[in-house]
């Protein structure tokens, strides 16, 4: 450490050195570059004041003006340079002040000679003033020249100084360098020389001499090392020396425990070929196994199978022979099943217990046979096998097999557990074989089975179809002159052909009635069809639960009274409306209420109640509520044993009863049906002797849970389902009849819709009041003698409503004070009974032009001419000239060439369709805008009114067709035909 301090502080002298060396020229070129400013500025000034002095002299001389303002630009000029001229002391500042004010002086004193004066006494003074601006510049000038004298002197002191401070400093440096290089001398190559010297010794080979430097620096302490290497080499080369003689000592016995060693190792080799050999066999084995598994695995064919696998023992292992021997449970016996490297003439069958391979089967245990002495025949000459095995092969302790093995070399116990471990794979195959077979073998019978089944439903679906059109062509058959029954007594009994006697009236009016009732039996069967077929859909919209009830009463009112049964209801305010299928609805209650009436005697009993009712309370899981209707009665009863009949179709628990009570036995069935098409149920309570209770539960859904399932809804209002086949329909005129008569609103209902009003009835004035404002009737109907609020009250509350104000009102009553009538607003006031004439006249007063002939030419096309006539006479009471077309194509043609003003047209006719009828009606310019209605007798589905919806006026069901309504539907088409820019051709 102290040779490297030493050499820093060398370092540290030099450079220190350098730096004052440095430092000292660079000071001395500062003075010299401030003494040539000071001097350079202090010439500047001089040259200035003898400028000054040169002007004032001429100005002295000759009162020029121009001398004047030369010199007081000088005498500027000079004090600014004499303000930029630095004094190097305090005397020189002392002159560079004196100046200062000897220069203000000679401005003021050259200011004062130059103002004009009177002459004697300017002469006097301008004499003084020249003497002391002489004195003055004079001094000035001696001044500058003494600035310039100290700052000579001062720059030459200063160089001195800084001379002898880098001197003194250069030789202090010099010394300490000196010294410095003296103690490296001394510390450094001094001892470096003696290592040297030491190196060269211990290198010719001399370890004794000891290497010591005094001190304790950095030379020291590596000549101590450098000592410290040489001893421990000398002790290494000792010990090399006794190593070597230990060597020699023990080369005498080296070749002895080679020769052990050796012996150790030979016997190590064996060892490890024996575990080689070892692993090669059980690699050996594992493949086996992994190929047999991969073949019990690859292949369902259990000949290929097991020839496989006795081909993989001869190929991997030493069995060239073998064979496998399958055991028959049957009878008892073991038979060849495959073989390998054997003789044809080979035993090919044992039976259990026979021999020593029957043994090894019945034993179940293996038989292992050595030195046989036999020979098997290779084709190139005999084999003598060193063992046989015949190992048995089960699964679950059931005898499957024994496989016999002729070894051509000793088999150990490895390859005897081996063979033990195949067996039981071999049996688990041969089980999964037999599982597969079984399968297989029941996969064809179900195939079979399937097949005969397929063909059975074939023939099912064949005689359903066939079914279906015999329904189909039956129910055609039946009701196109059922049809023309109940129109043309309909014709009679509305007095459409003339005035009826009394009784001519009467039989015509139960012609009328046994048809309609007729037509609702074949409707019933034909629902029943389609109901089962699965063909029939839900048209659900909204319903009144309470008119729901109350029209089905009204349905069978008049028998209920002539048998002198009471009829009650009970409905909650509260119900409201539910989505529902209104039609299939109303089936079902008139169903269940007509059977009730049926059964039950005379003053009897039938109760009628509907109430929306929980999911726990319906036992029903499907919805959260329910809309539940019970009808009881309290007639004939029913037996326990008979309730389970009741609901199979065409059935009739008793025949005595059925010969009693008319019936089909189809009207329960349906309900049940029909119920459960809307997702419902329906339940039965009954006791012989004490009546019956039917409840029935249909799904409670709103309106945004209701799915229109048909293209048809069956609104009971008669302004929303105007039109269902055409968008493009007028809307017909609504009328609000308010009558609590059912008859006689029936009757004003017939009347209206031949008149092209569609209706809407009440049985209270209290519901024409809550109608809403966007509801409102285009003429109102109204009775006088009704329960709770009569007729002039609701007169007199309506004349404060606007939303009834341009609503003319007809008064219809027993009860026709015209002038009372008219004094609370009524349009017109008409006497009970009224007549369908006086009612049109009524109507037409008032703006509806109800009774006017239809002068328009309506085509009528269908292929029963019973229809064609009968639907022309309700034309010709319209005064509309008819067309008649007995087929399709005829329609077509009739069309197109005669341009009817509207054409009633039927679906089902040979050869050419109402379909496409429809379609050709289109394809024409000239008939594409003919208003058509079709009346047909066929069941309309979704897909039929999807085809027509855009292309007819409206659809009418001939099972529903009455006059009425027809005659209204025709009445729209040719106002639609007017309005459209058409002119009807008159008769």
């Amino acid at each position: 450490m102290r040779i490297h301090r030493t050499l820093q502080l060398s370092t540290v002298a030099s450079i220190a050195s350098l730096v004052i060396v440095s430092a000292t020229i660079a000071a001395l070129l500062v003075l010299d570059a401030q003494y040539a400013s000071i001097t350079g500025r202090l010439d500047s000034a001089v040259r200035k004041a003898m400028t000054m002095r040169g002007f004032m002299f001429e100005f002295q001389q000759t009162q020029n003006p121009r001398a004047a303002l030369q010199w007081k630009a000088e005498q500027a000029e000079f004090a600014q340079v004499l303000a930029d001229v630095d004094a190097v002391d305090g005397p020189a500042q002392a002159l560079k002040t004196r100046i200062a004010r000897e220069n203000e002086s000679l401005r003021i004193l050259f200011d004062r000679l130059s103002v004009p004066d009177e002459e004697r006494v300017r002469t006097e003074f301008d004499e003084m003033i020249r003497g002391e601006l002489s004195v003055r510049s004079t001094a000035i000038l001696t001044d500058l020249l003494g600035i310039h004298d100290r700052t000579v002197q001062h720059t030459r002191e200063q160089k001195q100084w800084v001379t002898a401070v880098v001197a003194a400093s250069v030789a202090v440096l010099a010394g300490i360098i000196l010294m410095l290089l003296q103690v490296l001398r001394r510390r450094v190559v001094s001892p470096i020389m003696q290592l040297e010297q030491a190196s060269a010794k211990l290198g010719a080979g001399n370890l004794d001499q000891p290497v010591s430097i005094g001190g304790s620096d950095e030379v020291a302490a590596l000549a101590a090392s450098f000592d410290a290497m040489r001893r421990s080499l000398k002790h290494r080369l000792e010990e090399l020396a006794q190593a070597n003689a230990q060597i020699e000592e023990a080369n005498a016995t080296l070749e002895q425990r080679v020769i052990e060693r050796t012996r150790q190792l030979a016997d190590a080799n064996a060892v490890l070929l024996r575990t080689e050999q070892e692993l090669r066999t059980a690699a050996r084995y594992n493949e086996t196994q992994a190929m047999a598994l991969a073949l019990f695995s690859s292949s369902f064919d259990r000949r290929r199978i097991l020839d496989g696998l006795l081909g993989l023992l001869a190929d991997n292992h030493p069995f060239p022979a073998s064979a496998f021997y399958t055991f028959d449970e049957w009878n008892g016996h073991y038979g060849r099943e495959a073989a390998h490297g054997l003789a044809a003439d080979a035993a090919r069958e044992f039976a259990l217990g026979e021999g020593l391979l029957g043994e090894a089967g019945r034993a179940g245990k293996p038989i292992v046979l050595e030195s046989t002495g036999w020979t098997l025949q290779t084709g190139l000459g005999d084999f003598p096998p060193a063992e046989v095995l015949l190992l048995p092969i089960g699964y679950q302790d059931k005898r499957l097999a024994v496989l016999v093995l002729a070894a051509s070399e000793a088999v150990d116990d490895q390859d005897r557990n081996f063979l033990q471990h195949l067996a039981g794979q071999i049996g688990v195959a041969l089980h999964n074989l037999k599982q597969y077979g079984d399968l297989k073998l029941l996969a064809e019978q179900l195939r079979a089975s399937s097949e005969e089944i397929a063909s059975k439903n074939l023939q099912l679906e064949e005689a359903s179809r066939t079914k279906s059109e015999f329904l189909a062509n039956m129910s055609h058959e039946l009701r196109t002159p059922l049809n023309a029954i109940i129109g043309f007594s309909e014709i009679l009994k509305d007095g459409l052909m003339g005035e009826l006697t009394p009784r001519q009236e009467k039989c015509a009016a139960d012609i009328f009635t046994s048809g309609s009732h007729l037509l609702s039996l074949i409707n019933d069967i034909l629902d029943l069809s389609k109901v089962e077929a699965g063909k029939m859909t839900l048209s659900l919209e909204a319903q009144s639960v309470s008119a729901l009830v109350q029209d089905a009463l009204q349905v069978v009112r008049e028998r209920a009274l002539s048998n002198r049964i009471r009829l009650t209801a009970e409905v909650p305010d509260d119900v409201g409306e539910v989505w529902l299928d209104v039609r299939k609805a109303k089936q079902i209650l008139y169903n269940l209420i007509s059977n009730a009436v049926k059964f039950t005697p005379e003053s009897g009993e039938v109760y009628v109640a509907a109430r929306k009712v929980r999911r726990d309370a319906a036992k029903d899981g499907r919805f959260d509520e329910y809309l539940e209707i019970t009808v009881r009665d309290t007639g004939i009863g029913i037996s326990a044993e008979n309730q389970a009949r009741l609901f199979q179709p065409f059935t009739q628990i008793d025949s005595a009863l059925s010969r009693r009570y008319e019936g089909t036995g189809l009207g329960l069935v349906m309900v049940r049906r029909l119920a459960e098409l809307h997702g419902g149920s329906v339940a039965l309570v009954s006791e012989p002797g004490k009546g019956s209770t039917f409840t029935v539960r249909l799904p409670w859904r709103t309106g945004g849970e209701a799915s229109i399932e048909s293209a048809e809804p069956a609104s009971s209002s008669p302004r929303s389902t105007a039109s269902a086949a055409s968008p493009a329909a007028e809307e017909p005129a609504l009328a609000l009849v308010i009558e609590d008569d059912d008859k006689a609103a029936e009757l004003l209902r017939l009347q209206l819709e031949a008149a092209g009003i569609g209706v809407v009835r009440v049985a209270n004035a209290e519901a024409a009041l809550e109608r809403p404002a966007a509801d409102m009737p285009d003429v109102i109907i109204l009775d006088i003698l009704l329960p709770g609020m009569n007729g002039w009250e609701f007169l007199e509350r309506i004349r404060g409503e606007h939303r009834f104000d341009g609503v003319p009102v007809v008064i219809v009553s027993i009860v026709a004070d015209s002038n009372r009538g008219m004094s609370l607003g009524a349009a017109r006031v008409l006497q009970k009974p009224v007549s369908p004439r006086d009612l049109t006249h009524a109507l037409d007063a008032i703006g509806f032009h109800t009774a006017e002939q239809v002068p328009g030419t309506v085509l009528v096309v269908d292929d029963d001419p019973k229809a064609v006539q009968l639907i022309g006479a309700q034309l010709d009471s319209l005064g509309c000239r008819v067309l008649s077309a007995f087929g399709g194509q005829e329609g077509i043609d009739l069309a197109i060439t005669r341009h009817p003003d509207l054409i009633v047209l039927d679906l089902m006719m040979p050869e050419v369709s109402g379909f496409d009828v429809v379609e050709a009606l289109k394809g024409h310019a000239e008939t594409a805008t003919i208003p058509v209605i079709v009346v047909t007798a066929k069941q309309i589905t979704t897909e039929d009114r999807d085809r027509l919806n855009s292309h007819v006026m409206k659809i009418i069901e001939k099972s529903d067709f009455n006059h009425g309504r027809f005659i209204g539907e025709v009445r729209r088409a040719m106002r639609r035909r007017i309005s459209a820019g058409g002119v009807l051709a008159s008769r």
